[in-house]
């Protein structure tokens, strides 16, 4: 601002004011301690001494001179460093406001990150809680029908609890035929024995009937003689303990036939059905005990077992 003739005006302008105040404030005087150069007096021209007022003398009481255009007047600047300080302090003022402003918009930009990324969070946390809720109504259905299940248990184990009574006494009952069973076994095992005692006498008698009739054909073959004989008993069974020199070791029956099953001196088994021979004698039947074969009219008895 340059200050001339007239009286100074008032203005709200802060830089105005600050190169128009006479009194020094504190922030002055700390701006004057630290930058010396910006507040060195200049010298003062004699001629412009009616320009800039002195303590003494006012602005206002001094008396305006009449302008004189012949040459220009010589004016002087007040406070231009102050101004241009101030200047300097609202320009870094309005730096400051903008660097604050540029970190804001940064802490909004990741405050927006965050959200999304908090959103993206709270997306997978429904996700999550959408599949979770769809096994647990799973969970809870299969639930309800093991409880309806578990409802049958007892009925199931009152149905086992009979099938075990049922099976106790089927097997008491097999184990009853199984007696019935064996006691039949011995029983038939016995009929056999008796069945074969029969057959051998059977046997003996339809040998004994055909030696009868062969007799009687010998007595009508031949001519009378004078002097009747007595006839002849046939001889004694013979008693042994072996067929040869084969020993019988055991009878079997098989239906209604019977078979003695002999080993040989050379170890070899032979097996001699009923009505069969060997070496000459004819296997006619057994009984317990005995072994009977015939050959002609002598009979062999050969105990069973040697």
């Amino acid at each position: 601002m340059v200050l001339g003739q007239g009286e100074a005006k008032e203005t709200d302008d802060p830089f105005v004011q600050a190169s128009s105040a006479e009194e020094p404030n504190l922030f002055d005087e700390h701006l004057r301690a630290e930058y010396p150069d910006m507040y060195k007096e200049e010298p003062v021209d004699e001629d412009q001494s009616s320009v800039i007022p002195t303590k003494a003398e006012s602005i206002q009481d001094k008396k305006p001179k009449p302008l004189d255009f012949s040459k220009p007047e010589k004016t002087k600047t007040v406070g231009g460093k102050r101004a241009g300080l101030a200047l300097l302090l609202s320009m870094i003022s309005v730096g400051a406001s903008g660097y604050f402003g540029y970190q804001q918009m940064l802490q909004s930009k990741n405050l927006t990150r965050e959200t999304e990324d908090v959103s993206k969070i709270i997306g997978s946390i429904s996700e999550d809680l959408n599949t979770n809720t769809l096994s647990l109504s799973t969970l809870q259905t299969r639930t309800a029908v093991l409880e309806t299940e578990a409802q049958r248990v007892p009925e199931l184990a009152s149905k086992v609890s009979s099938h075990e009574q049922k099976i106790s006494q089927l097997q008491s009952s097999s184990a009853q035929r199984e007696k019935t069973a064996s006691e039949l076994s011995v029983a038939l095992r016995d009929s056999n024995e008796k069945l074969a005692a029969l057959n051998a006498s059977y046997d003996n008698l339809s040998q004994q009937q055909r030696q009868i009739a062969q007799v009687a054909r010998q007595k009508v073959a031949q001519p009378e003689s004078p002097v009747r004989s007595r006839p002849s008993s046939p001889p004694a069974p013979i008693i042994a303990t072996a067929l040869g020199s084969a020993v019988i070791e055991s009878m079997d029956s098989w239906g209604h036939n019977q078979y003695v099953v002999m080993m040989e001196p050379s170890g070899d088994w032979i097996s001699v059905r009923r009505g069969t021979t060997y070496d000459g004698w004819l296997f006619t039947g057994a009984n317990n005990d005995y072994a009977i074969f015939t050959r002609g009219d002598r009979t062999m008895k050969v105990r069973i077992g040697g």
